[in-house]
């Protein structure tokens, strides 16, 4: 397997945070924005603040262990979900120690990248083929869509782009694939994918949970572009998602 580990170093740049009058309104941890023990991320090694998260049910959008009480159990079946970065011009994956292999397994999900004990690398497509993940989520470091990968003809056997399930992160008032003040959301857009349910209510939660940290409701025409509507139109139930 050929990969390349990332520079170490925090995992992604600080988010924005919100503002910080209505998050401590909710009492409301902020969530971990630096890696944690031995460059490990905080969320992996359990050092971070989304295990306080997972006791503040109060918290806008619920906590990662409401999310996972809600939840079927896949067992053995759970369905492989890759996560790239979204640059063009490389295959960077979220390893073992990634924000997005926490992501991944709070949703239901299995990473295939696990086993790279890294938070991200580089790797070949003849690794991407082999791994053959059944969805594949585009990050917002780069500029790659659904359609990059739809019309790459190399990549035409990946289960992801047969089933049209690659799908771009959403961006909101900042990049959901990073930990931060919207994570909640992300949790929910993610197992709604790996679940197929759509996940249902996900944009009446976007417009509660903005009312409370940025003071504004966005309207359907906005919601339409955090959800990344137009870049994920071609993707498997995607025209419904969040409804």
């Amino acid at each position: 397997m050929a990969t390349s580990p990332a520079r170490s170093g925090p995992e992604n740049p600080t988010p924005t945070p919100a503002p910080a009058a209505r998050l401590s309104a909710g009492s409301c941890p902020d969530p971990p924005r630096t890696p944690g023990r031995g460059g490990r991320s905080a969320e992996a090694d359990g050092s971070g603040t989304y295990a306080l998260l997972d006791s503040v049910p109060a918290c806008p959008g619920g906590g990662a262990q409401k999310l996972r009480t809600g939840l079927p159990d896949l067992g053995d079946v759970r369905p492989s979900v890759l996560y790239l970065r979204g640059a063009t011009d490389g295959l960077q994956v979220g390893g073992g120690a990634s924000y997005n292999h926490f992501v991944t397994e709070l949703a239901g999900g299995r990473n295939p990248a696990a086993a790279i004990a890294v938070v991200q690398a580089t790797i070949d497509v003849e690794q991407l083929l082999a791994w053959d993940p059944e969805i594949i989520l585009l990050g917002n470091f780069g500029p790659a869509i659904p359609a990059t990968m739809y019309g790459d003809p190399v990549l035409a056997s990946l289960r992801a782009v047969r089933g049209r399930r690659v799908y771009k992160v959403p961006l909101g008032g900042y990049r959901w694939d990073p930990p931060s003040h919207e994570s909640p959301l992300m949790w929910q857009w993610v197992a709604g994918l790996v679940h197929g349910t759509g996940a249902p209510g996900l944009r009446a939660a976007i417009v509660q949970e903005y009312a409370f940290l940025y003071g504004a409701e966005p309207t359907g025409t906005q919601l339409d572009a955090i959800l990344q509507l137009p870049a994920n139109a071609d993707s498997a139930g995607y025209a419904d998602l969040g409804r």
